[in-house]
């Protein structure tokens, strides 16, 4: 077994949230925004009483990357999964609190934000 890359001023994110079918296509991204925010930061600092610069999880994929983290966090390391049904595990890491909510916002609005189809009219 592989020695742990954990560090203590990191917080692991065990499970995100799936997002359901959308007119947003990127909407998943929204949320690695959020999760990496300084809001998170903050809570995440309260619950740990530690000081916390940095935010890891795994993805499990049969691409080569994740869409969903890439570009917003790096890929540390891709190795075949031991998982059935999947190809790769992927370990992702990035920094927390370089941003606010409200900022994440505004960054996903302007990168992703625009729907690809137009629903309710």
């Amino acid at each position: 077994m592989a020695p742990s890359t954990f560090t203590p001023d990191e917080v692991y994110v065990l499970s995100d949230f799936a997002v359901a079918p959308t007119d947003y296509p990127r909407l998943s991204k929204l949320i690695v925004l959020a999760a990496t925010s300084t809001e998170a930061q903050l809570l995440c600092q309260r619950s740990f009483s530690r000081r916390i610069r940095r935010v890891a999880t795994t993805a499990f994929s049969n691409n080569p990357v994740s869409m969903k983290y890439r570009g917003l966090l790096r890929l540390n390391k891709r190795s075949p999964s031991n998982e059935e049904g999947w190809r790769y595990q992927l370990q992702y890491q990035g920094a927390m609190g370089q941003h606010t909510l409200a900022e994440a916002l505004k960054m996903w609005v302007k990168r992703w934000g625009a729907p690809m189809t137009k629903t309710g009219v």
